[in-house]
């Protein structure tokens, strides 16, 4: 990929809006990119907010980016179980993929950074890119 095409990649996705994502997307793609590289590059640049979805005594969901690709919805989610153990997932079209990237927290530390969360992000779609490549192919919205 030529650095303009990445400048005007990372600009539209740094955006946050759907729209523009959905035109990276497509300018992604029409690049031979293949799914998870999509994604990485999305989860890396889109802005990232916890937002909370629910919470219990033991467990908590946060949305931590959402954003809709001709139609279809696709989310960035952390679920915390027990109050220490953080797990990642990417939704789409209401279908998950683990990212098998965990972490605890000890009581006297914070939740990970959002620069931690990017990484995780981008380690967990390459190290699920069969997985998330499946799900892509099968939706052909997103082809």
């Amino acid at each position: 990929m030529l650095s303009e095409d990445f400048v005007q990649i990372k600009r539209l996705l740094e955006s946050g809006l759907s729209e523009n994502v959905s035109l990276a997307w497509q300018l992604c793609l029409g690049k031979d990119m293949q799914y998870w590289q999509i994604f990485s590059l999305i989860g890396y640049w889109v802005p990232m907010q916890r937002i909370n979805r629910y919470a219990s005594i033991e467990d908590a969901e946060d949305l931590l980016w959402s954003t809709n690709i001709s139609g279809v919805e696709i989310e960035f989610i952390e679920f915390e179980y027990h109050n220490f153990h953080y797990d990642y997932y990417l939704r789409i079209d209401r279908k998950e993929v683990n990212l098998k990237q965990y972490y605890h927290r000890n009581m006297m530390r914070d939740k990970q950074s959002i620069t931690q969360i990017r990484g995780s992000f981008v380690k967990g779609a390459y190290q699920q890119q069969a997985e998330i490549e499946v799900l892509c192919m099968c939706n052909e919205k997103l082809s």
